[in-house]
């Protein structure tokens, strides 16, 4: 990926994580300089641009969509805000 890639990506996401939202702006002073450039580990391809925490989260799931969706029924049937309603 280019510089120029890059910075027309990041533009294109209005300088947010492609996955979250996060502002540029928002993150913390350590990561606020960049965002991630997340690829296909298999063909390489870019993805997105995403902040630490996102890139890192679908490392630890392996990029694996199947376990994602089993932890987002996980976190649906856990989450104390969906039982106070």
């Amino acid at each position: 990926m280019t510089v120029k890639q890059f910075n027309d990506m990041k533009e294109e996401q209005k300088h947010k994580c492609a996955i979250c939202g996060v502002s540029l702006d928002s993150l913390e002073v350590e990561i606020r300089r960049r965002l991630n450039v997340d690829h296909d580990h298999e063909t390489g391809k870019v993805r997105g641009l995403l902040c630490g925490d996102c890139n890192s989260g679908l490392g630890f799931f392996k990029d694996n969509f199947i376990i994602l969706q089993k932890a987002e029924t996980y976190l649906v049937k856990h989450n104390s805000l969906s039982q106070a309603v």
